[in-house]
């Protein structure tokens, strides 16, 4: 007890803790582990998980030398049901076997009933090989060995195959399966009159299975409209493609032709659901071809057009109004694209190379560009936005012959401006390697561009805090005070250039008359300064590499606001500032007019 008080902190100075006192009886008691403790003058105690712990009468207060403890009185009921790890997978083991049990007396039930049917009876008398009295008892009592066998192999899975979810997922599906096959093979046998009961005896379950679907199958198109939708149905649900019927759909509201397209369905699955009454000619067939489409399933596609579908029109799909072209195109499936095209569908959807675009497959663009699809410049700026570099060399050269060879006069400016726009796009997701590749293909980092992405690219990546898109830039001689002179090249040192980033006291008169009392002109007029933008957003990481190549930490904006004055609600910038030589009282003073 007396350690028991130790723990419970009251000689640290630990107000009124509490002490839990235990009272062991004959059954309820831990299991004493003093033997094995590393503290030789404790005793230790375990108790065993999920036990019981309750208060047994009034708690009370004990005064120690170092203060006041309160001691609750409890008894722990001893949990002795709890099961251990692997108790527990031996028990998710044995519910499966359970259920398979139950299955094997509802396959007995099945198999007699069927046995038992006038129909059986008029099959046997129709079969030459059926001669003896007991072949029908060894018929159905070699079904009940293979489902006997399949338990079996189920029996002797280690327990380890019932914890995996995948391998437990095919053990349900097998077990389940095992009667549905079980009963085809009873009824194969009595739909088939080809087939001598010996031979479909000797047929292993699934061999069965998959013949009586192969004759189903053969008969659908000998049977009037009524009776073939109703076979049809039957074998949708016996190969899995129908729960109850074909319209009924599931957690995403697809019905079954939908989800049969988009898993890729054969042209023989398609057709069964055809037959079964599935519509492939209104918004069903529509988005079961978008659905075929947007997964790269060729064969469906041709397959669901055999049988009706259009290959045109648009169906809303995440919000989104999307063409099987459209579709095809967002995935990058160039063998679905092509097929559409030989089809007869319509590609002169902007939309269609947009898609591509977005979602960088530069080999899409390319074939859209040889169909001679419609490829708006905008495709520039969908590729540089998510960085996709190749796409956007693939688009400069299609663009760039394409918009040569437009007989305007200003066709060379508005493909000049396509390209800026891409790279203040790149500029502004931080795209490091994409603006290179702009660089390299001729883009000039120091235009200001207007429209939806206004500014520099280095005004763009500094104001969105892309560090290595800024080193970039700067390395590639980009104004690192964003001016936007119609030279290029940007001086950036020099043994004789004085250091900007240190502050010169002597310098601020003039900088105030230099810069309060200036006109600006046109450029400047559009000047803005990165730091500024970088400081304002807090980005210290730009801010550091922006001073690294000499930008001046004293500048004022095109507002004639200091650097400081727009982070002064943000003391981690100014700190930055102050170590980076830009942020004095002197300056501070200076911004405010008081020269003196």
């Amino acid at each position: 007890k007396e350690v028991a008080i130790q723990y419970t902190g009251v000689a640290t100075g630990k107000k009124m803790p509490t002490l839990l006192q235990f009272t062991p009886a004959a059954i309820d008691h831990g299991a004493d582990v003093s033997s094995f403790s590393q503290y030789p003058n404790e005793k230790e105690f375990l108790w065993n998980p999920c036990s019981l712990i309750e208060p047994r009468g009034d708690k009370s207060v004990e005064v120690t030398p170092d203060g006041i403890v309160t001691v609750i009185p409890v008894r722990a009921n001893m949990n002795v049901r709890t099961m251990t790890l692997q108790e527990i997978i031996e028990q998710k083991k044995q519910m499966h076997l359970t259920s398979f049990k139950f299955l094997l007396v509802e396959i007995k039930s099945e198999i007699e009933a069927l046995s038992k049917d006038p129909l059986m009876d008029k099959r046997l008398k129709q079969d030459p090989s059926f001669e003896e009295a007991n072949v029908l008892q060894q018929f159905t009592d070699s079904i009940h060995e293979e489902c006997q066998e399949a338990y079996d192999r189920h029996e002797s899975k280690p327990n380890s195959e019932f914890v995996d979810d995948l391998t437990y997922r095919g053990l349900v599906v097998e077990m389940l399966e095992t009667k549905v096959m079980a009963v085809s093979k009873i009824k194969y046998y009595i739909d088939d009159k080809s087939q001598w009961i010996q031979h479909v005896k000797a047929m292993n379950l699934r061999s069965a299975f998959r013949s009586r679907n192969d004759f189903i199958e053969s008969q659908l198109i000998h049977l009037p409209e009524d009776k073939r939708a109703e076979q049809a149905l039957q074998l949708c649900k016996l190969k899995g493609l129908v729960v109850r019927d074909v319209d009924e759909p599931n957690d995403l509201g697809e019905s079954a032709i939908v989800q049969a397209a988009a898993n890729g369905a054969d042209e023989k699955s398609l057709k069964l659901l055809v037959y079964a009454k599935a519509d492939v000619s209104e918004s069903d067939g529509r988005t079961a071809m978008v659905k075929a489409a947007m997964a790269g399933h060729t064969a469906t596609v041709r397959a669901l057009v055999a049988m009706g579908a259009t290959v045109d029109g648009k169906v809303e799909i995440g919000g989104h109004s999307y063409s099987a072209a459209m579709a095809a195109a967002s995935g990058g499936h160039n063998a679905t694209l092509k097929e559409l095209y030989d089809l007869r569908a319509g590609f002169d959807d902007e939309e269609i190379a947009l898609f591509a675009a977005k979602g960088g497959h530069s080999e899409t663009v390319q074939l859209l560009h040889r169909l001679n699809a419609k490829l708006d410049p905008k495709c520039m700026t969908y590729a540089a936005l998510n960085g996709h570099s190749s796409t956007v060399m693939s688009l400069y050269f299609i663009l760039k012959e394409a918009m040569g060879s437009d007989k305007e006069d200003d066709s060379q400016q508005r493909f000049s401006t396509v390209i800026q726009e891409a790279l203040n796009v790149a500029c502004s997701g931080g795209h490091e390697d994409t603006v290179r590749v702009f660089h390299a293909l001729g883009a000039d980092i120091n235009r200001y561009a207007e429209g939806d992405w206004p500014g520099t690219p280095l005004l763009l990546a500094s104001a969105k805090g892309h560090a290595k898109v800024v080193k970039s830039l700067l390395e590639l001689k980009a104004n690192v005070d964003g001016s936007v002179e119609e030279e290029s090249e940007n001086d950036q040192g020099g043994e004789e250039e004085e250091e900007t980033g240190q502050l010169n006291e002597d310098w601020l008169v003039d900088l105030i008359r230099k810069d309060k009392e200036r006109e600006k002109t046109q450029n400047n007029e559009k000047l803005e300064s990165p730091l500024h933008k970088a400081a304002a957003a807090g980005f210290r990481d730009v801010m550091h590499v922006l001073t690294e190549f000499k930008a001046d930490l004293h500048a004022v904006d095109n507002e004639d606001n200091f650097v400081f004055d727009v982070a002064k609600d943000k003391p981690e910038v100014l700190s930055a500032l102050y170590h980076l030589g830009g942020f004095t009282p002197a300056l501070i003073a200076a911004s405010e007019g008081r020269t003196e």
